[in-house]
């Protein structure tokens, strides 16, 4: 089954007075790459994170997010008794800083009972875990339903191979005749300069030539490839480095094809084929 490396995943746990905001989100990366953006004090929990993100998500860019939520204290609407005790406190530092009195309430910052225990330090993420499950299992099933339009649209990349590789199979007789008659005529054209009666070594020489130019051993590798990659799309795991090795396998015996190709409609398909592969490589960027 395909899996994208595409996510995304969010839940919201009740932690004392205070919501928690949790999200994940995931996007394609080369290997498991981890970015823990919090306004908690959760830093030294960061490697198990880490960790443990990595043994769901296997591979990919991972940015987990762990914050307070706008709440009822964000919205603080203070009363009297509030307004009193902060007066004694401004009186306080009056008395305690004459000099810098008036600066220091210029900048004083505006008080909010929600930041104040924004430093709280967990001594274990069991408060967390089963938010970091929730939204775990949101982003796997974002990522299978991705994976399955993966799947779909490399299907349908595929198919382009297999309508190439039958043309090959029903015109590689006349493909090889042709570039043998050529060969010939050109040849022939040069011994009459030359006046050369002789020309039974130079047809055999051009016989051994002409299997050359046969691009049969080409076209057999690029099939067995796209049987590889179709049985990958039908596996779990990591596939993604797989078929993108078995792309870069078809992109050299195209080019090879592209190389012996003396027909037009077989350089035309190369063309296809090499448009294909390139589509088929950025889709396969982001399968995990």
């Amino acid at each position: 089954m395909v899996v994208s490396m595409t996510g995304f995943g969010e839940t919201v746990i009740e932690y004392g007075n205070h919501q928690i905001e949790v999200q994940i989100k995931t996007i394609n990366h080369r290997y498991f790459d981890f970015n823990l953006r919090t306004d908690m004090n959760l830093w030294r929990h960061e490697e198990q994170l880490k960790r443990h993100l990595k043994e769901k998500l296997v591979r990919g860019r991972v940015e987990l997010s762990i914050r307070f939520k706008e709440s009822e204290y964000d919205h603080f609407s203070p009363g009297e008794a509030w307004y009193q005790m902060m007066d004694q406190q401004i009186q306080q530092i009056k008395q305690t800083y004459p000099d810098t009195y008036t600066y220091m309430i210029d900048h004083f910052p505006d008080y909010n009972p929600a930041q104040a225990e924004q430093g709280i330090t967990l001594e274990d993420l069991s408060p967390l875990v089963p938010g970091i499950e929730r939204a775990i299992a949101d982003v796997l099933v974002m990522r299978e339903k991705e994976g399955f339009v993966l799947f779909e649209e490399l299907s349908v990349q595929l198919n382009e191979f297999d309508h190439v590789l039958a043309w090959l199979k029903t015109h590689q007789d006349r493909l090889r005749e042709q570039h043998y008659l050529r060969m010939v005529e050109r040849a022939e054209r040069l011994l009459q300069k030359q006046n050369i009666y002789d020309k039974q070594p130079v047809y055999q020489e051009l016989a051994s030539l002409s299997e050359k130019g046969d691009v049969t051993e080409e076209w057999v590798r690029i099939e067995s490839h796209v049987k590889h990659i179709r049985e990958l799309l039908g596996q779990s795991g990591m596939i993604g480095r797989k078929i993108d090795f078995y792309l870069q396998e078809m992109m050299r015996e195209v080019n090879t094809i592209g190389a012996k190709a003396n027909d037009e409609r077989l350089a035309n398909h190369v063309v296809n084929l090499k448009s294909t592969i390139e589509k088929i490589k950025e889709q396969v960027q982001n399968i995990q």
